[in-house]
């Protein structure tokens, strides 16, 4: 059952006393969609005690792409989950990645997820993107009409603001994150060098 302290612990901090409680209540088959919305319900619109809460579920042990479809389905934007999830040490690509998945997966248009994803403050314009186009495609979206739009912003935002969203260490850092989980690179326009976009692997 869902603690009444829980949401007033997520409010005033993110203390180990909230922790424990939120993972008690997971412990005791409460779901990410329960305490998600007993969250809402008690932040009173505040996106930063949202975002609390979902760093909280995250310490917990609750799935990230769990937690973004919950979020999600709870009204949370993609920019609340993914600031939460990269408060959470979650990598930049992966929070959006799993936000933009469930955003589309839900109805939200690949357009609308992608320029949400690339307002994002310190996240470098091209893994913004191509993240974002990995999601829309895990989320139901036709590979084929994401690499038409992820090509398209990349070629828009490296003519208009080559790091816009980040620097150019954040993008090294980021780049060697990718290669070392093993995501090519190859099929984007010279000088982009972000994410795959692709669903498989």
């Amino acid at each position: 059952m869902i603690r009444n302290i829980l949401a007033s612990a997520i409010i005033l901090a993110a203390s180990t006393t909230a922790f424990a409680d939120m993972k008690t209540d997971i412990d005791n088959g409460a779901t990410a969609a329960d305490l998600i919305t007993a969250a809402v319900a008690s932040c009173g619109g505040s996106n930063s005690c949202q975002e609390l809460a979902l760093q909280e579920m995250l310490a917990a042990g609750v799935d990230i792409n769990t937690v973004a479809a919950a979020a999600v389905d709870a009204g949370m934007s993609v920019t609340t989950i993914v600031n939460a999830a990269i408060a959470a040490d979650a990598t930049p690509s992966a929070a959006i990645t799993a936000a933009t998945g469930a955003a589309v997966k839900a109805g939200q248009s690949v357009d609308a997820v992608m320029a949400e994803a690339q307002s994002i403050p310190g996240v470098p314009a091209n893994v913004a993107i191509a993240a974002a186009g990995k999601g829309a495609v895990q989320g139901g979206a036709s590979q084929d009409s994401v690499d038409t739009l992820v090509t398209a912003a990349l070629t828009q935002s490296t003519n208009e603001n080559p790091t816009a969203g980040g620097n150019d260490q954040q993008q090294d850092d980021q780049q060697q994150d990718d290669q070392q989980q093993g995501i090519p690179t190859s099929d984007v326009p010279a000088g982009t060098e972000p994410d795959s976009i692709s669903s498989a692997g």
